[in-house]
């Protein structure tokens, strides 16, 4: 999960460099490749070798997708598309205000079709949390979206994963 609307991407590439950032999110993918997915597996006794990805576009600001977030946007896609082709299931874009076309008109001509058709677009809960729960159980989807998790909290992360990942190394 990914609350995207209510991050100011231009202070955040103000406090990291978008070397930083970059490698942050490496990490996190290489993270779910060997710990988080493969524990999975073996919680659910099947192969889950796939993410579903929620974007929560709450709070979106257009004046947010500057040109230093577009490029940022446009490095991730590919190095999505290049390296983690098949990682991704299903990705929810939950919250979408109206404004949101502008950007993915940007973003998705980046993406092949096969990842396109991936990506489905929501504006509020009555729209997308029907959607969501065909493949996400409501006890482990946060309250927020509909679910009745009360843990997610976006600092710690949990999962029975957590005690095996290695501490991602900050330094750039």
């Amino acid at each position: 999960i990914d609350r995207a609307g209510s991050i100011d991407y231009p202070a955040v590439e103000r406090a990291a460099t978008r070397e930083r950032l970059l490698k942050a999110y490496v990490w996190d993918c290489e993270a779910t490749l060997s710990f988080r997915l493969p524990v999975c597996s073996v919680e659910r006794g099947m192969y889950i070798g796939k993410t579903v990805t929620i974007i929560d576009l709450s709070e979106f600001k257009l004046g947010n997708f500057d040109a230093a977030t577009r490029s940022y946007l446009k490095e991730i896609a590919s190095l999505s598309q290049d390296n983690y082709p098949e990682l991704l299931a299903k990705m929810f874009i939950v919250n979408a205000p109206w404004i949101f076309k502008t950007v993915w008109n940007f973003v998705s001509p980046m993406l092949d079709k096969r990842t396109r058709e991936k990506i489905g677009i929501y504006g509020g809960q009555k729209e997308f949390l029907p959607k969501v729960l065909e493949v996400i159980d409501k006890d482990v989807l946060p309250e927020f979206l509909g679910g009745t998790d009360k843990t997610c909290d976006f600092v710690v992360e949990k999962g029975s994963w957590v005690h095996q990942m290695p501490v991602m190394d900050t330094s750039v």
